[in-house]
């Protein structure tokens, strides 16, 4: 693939981190002179990213805010025509919740020029309810279960229109405390790598250098079900609590 230089996008989290650290790495960092942050999306009005940007300088006519309840069609139809506007070749996922919508995956070359951030594996710990601190508890409760120490993984994927479904095109191992750390504390270890890895990654697709890569189960054989409940128990320690609250 050749390089070109990236003026991207970024659908951002709540409290926008990674969004941050690939907005610094342009002006000071890997990036600086190969990309340039030209719009990001938050769906929600409230996001704490917005004020952080206003902070460090970033236009707010690019921070855009797009309502995931006007249905996948009317988002899809915002996203690219603000993308088109700023000629954005190259879409971020960096912790947004809602699913992209697929009109918005097409548009970014099928998924060829959009990445997706993960925080573990997205095969065992991906996929509907995988957000925020979860899959951290997930992994937790899998190893545990097990009785077995699995390191913590970052992941830079594709963006596929299935969710976390792309392919994964750089990682990193993460190493945590099997008898002393909980989720929050896992979470804390792997954000400094998080960042890393998407910048990274970003940086490939500049230079023309990215490659798929394999990143290999750590289920064993007759281990399933116990992925299956470390997963359904992280939900439910993250959403029944705030559930119970609403009512």
């Amino acid at each position: 693939m050749k390089g070109k230089e990236l003026n991207f996008c970024v659908a951002a989290s709540g409290g926008g981190t990674t969004t941050m650290a690939a907005y610094e790495a342009t002006k000071n960092g890997m990036l600086k002179n190969k990309a340039q942050m030209g719009l990001v999306i938050v769906s929600d009005i409230y996001a704490g990213i917005i004020q952080k940007l206003a902070a460090a300088g970033f236009p707010k006519c690019d921070v855009i805010h797009i309502p995931w309840r006007l249905g996948a069609d009317e988002v899809a139809h915002e996203i690219v025509r603000h993308c088109t506007k700023r000629e954005i070749n190259f879409l971020a996922q960096f912790g947004l919740t809602p699913t992209m919508p697929k009109a918005v995956v097409e548009y970014f070359e099928n998924g060829q020029m959009a990445i997706n951030q993960h925080p573990e594996r997205p095969k065992e710990f991906g996929g509907r309810g995988m957000h925020g601190i979860i899959p951290h508890q997930a992994l937790v409760n899998f190893s545990r279960a097990v009785g077995r120490y699995i390191p913590g993984v970052v992941v830079s994927q594709r963006l596929a229109v299935g969710l976390d479904e792309g392919t994964v095109l750089n990682f990193k191992i993460v190493d945590w405390d099997f008898h002393r750390d909980n989720a929050a504390a896992v979470q804390q270890k792997k954000l400094p790598f998080e960042h890393q890895t998407q910048i990274e990654t970003l940086f490939s697709f500049c230079e023309g250098v990215t490659r798929e890569v394999t990143l290999d189960s750590v289920v064993q054989p007759g281990e399933d079900q116990n992925l299956q409940l470390a997963r359904r128990f992280a939900i439910m320690t993250e959403e029944y609590p705030k559930w119970m609250r609403k009512q």
